[in-house]
């Protein structure tokens, strides 16, 4: 008897210290009440992840918000499991191919034929763990998805942003991971070094953190502001197509210690639902945020010669035509 209340007792102070350690890392949570009753809110990756818990809350508020997701099962399921969760909730479904830049230009067209304005525009799509993979324009893939994808989405977007006569938001999901960056701008896809796919992942970040922040100085317009956010370390599934993560090894003795140290995908949103809705973010062009307060990046993206560099090769790889760079000049200093 005495044995069995001996496991009972440790049994009730592992569970204990494990709300504490789960609680401790749940980050903080917005509490703003902020309505967005005729907004609209395109979010890439909205299928799952904090790209889908920031979907919920943003249709919860009243916005009219478009998934822009890749896989069409997924996207139209997460549309109705947000209808399911709000039955008012003002929410479609776009497909969207970050990797292909015709998928991107399609996207634009159709989304323009369809609504009039764009309030808010969330980056939040990204891909991990990828093996060394190339898009339709023969770019490495985590570049052309994590960077270039959404790069040229916000351009092709800015008159849309524009036209919404309102203060206009662009948020871009970032990852501490950038810190650890060493970009080769001469060669992106790794031609002439060894790929390392976690290597490749911090590259892409630290090259659309940086160029996104570069890009909040260059608007010729006023009321948009670009909000870079660093959501902390998430459990979620954003790298589910890595061979580890259905491997025994990763799902019996990781995946309990990885869901009781990081974030949870609710908590990993409230910095991108803060960046949506906070009267705060409008005072400023641009910033880099984390737990819903504005930080300061490592000096890495404040480099000049990364930032020029960066920001030309990314024109260069974008392959813009004469019209689109028309229409793009007539919003950013270039």
């Amino acid at each position: 008897m005495d044995d069995i209340e001996s496991i009972l007792c440790w049994l009730a102070l592992i569970v204990f210290t494990a709300c504490l350690v789960k609680k401790s890392t749940s980050g903080i949570f917005y509490n703003g009440s902020e309505s967005l009753n005729g907004k609209v809110i395109i979010i890439t990756g909205a299928n799952s992840g904090i790209g889908f818990e920031t979907a919920l809350e943003l249709c919860k508020r009243g916005a009219k918000v478009i998934l822009a997701c890749r896989d069409e099962a997924r996207g139209l399921n997460a549309m109705h499991s947000i209808k399911l969760a709000f039955k008012c909730a003002n929410v479609e479904y776009m497909p969207l191919d970050l990797s292909s830049y015709e998928s991107i230009r399609g996207f634009v067209i159709l989304f323009k034929r369809k609504h009039g304005y764009l309030n808010i525009l969330i980056n939040n799509a990204g891909i991990i763990f990828v093996p060394h993979m190339f898009s339709k324009e023969g770019i490495e893939l985590n570049f052309a998805v994590n960077h270039l994808g959404h790069f040229l989405l916000t351009l092709l977007l800015l008159p849309m942003l524009k036209c919404s006569n309102t203060h206009s938001r662009i948020i871009l999901i970032s990852s501490l991971t950038y810190i650890f960056s060493n970009i080769q701008v001469g060669d992106l896809n790794f031609t002439s070094r060894p790929y390392n796919s976690l290597q490749a992942y911090a590259d892409s970040k630290c090259a659309s953190l940086a160029t996104f922040l570069n890009l909040a100085k260059k608007f010729t317009f006023d009321d948009v502001s670009i909000s870079c956010v660093d959501p902390g370390i998430i459990f979620s599934n954003i790298g589910r197509d890595a061979w580890f993560m259905s491997s025994f090894f990763y799902q019996v003795l990781c995946r309990p210690f990885t869901w009781l140290a990081f974030k949870g995908t609710r908590a990993g949103a409230q910095t991108s639902i803060y960046c949506a809705c906070s009267k705060d973010v409008e005072t400023k062009k641009g910033g880099f945020y984390s737990e819903c307060e504005q930080r300061i990046p490592w000096p890495i993206v404040f480099d000049e010669n990364l930032c020029d560099s960066v920001w030309k090769k990314s024109f260069e790889m974008l392959d813009l035509t004469e019209v689109e760079l028309a229409s793009i000049s007539e919003h950013i200093d270039f």
